[in-house]
Formats: structure tokens, sequence, C-alpha cells
């Protein structure tokens, strides 16, 4: 993974789980992983596990997919998204 400033892990980490608590996908544990190289840089892995929809109606849960399946895991532009608010995505995966 790419090297980050410690200094913005927090930010990092809070602006990925407002991204994702914002829609109707919620999980039920997160896992964080920092390995800080230096007292200023190092990597973080975040995953989610059980991921849910908990949308009302059938078009709800569609695009609870949609986003998921074809935005967050497969969307350049969603890497771009995240790397303009200064999180470099290096891997995804479901």
């Amino acid at each position: 993974m790419k090297r980050i400033n410690s200094v913005v892990l927090p930010a990092i980490i809070t602006a990925l789980l407002t991204f994702i608590l914002s829609g109707c996908i919620v999980f039920h544990k997160v896992s964080y992983v920092v390995t800080l190289d230096t007292p200023t840089s190092g990597t973080v892995k975040v995953t989610a596990f059980d991921m849910r929809s908990n949308a009302k109606t059938k078009q709800e849960f569609e695009q609870d997919k949609k986003n998921l399946f074809d935005y967050m895991l497969k969307s350049d532009d969603f890497v771009a998204v995240q790397k303009a608010q200064g999180k470099d995505i290096t891997s995804r995966k479901l």
C-alpha cells in the first residue's frame, strides 16, 4: 500500500466511515491494520465485515448494489475521488 502521513490517518478513517455509512450499506464489524514505517508515515488496511443493505424498497436495494459493485469495487472514478481527498486506494476486493 502507499505510504500515508500518520497525522492524516484519523481523517482518512473518519472520511471512509462517513462514506460507507452515508448510504444504506452497513457492516457489523470493521478492522483496521495500521503499520507505521516511521513516526510520520506508514500504511493502513481497512476491512469491513458482514456488509449488508438496510434498504426498505427494491429500488433502494438495487441502488445499493450498484454503488457497491459498480462504483466502489470497479470504478476508476471512485479511486480518483478518494485520491482527491488524500486517500490512495491501492487495491479493492469483495
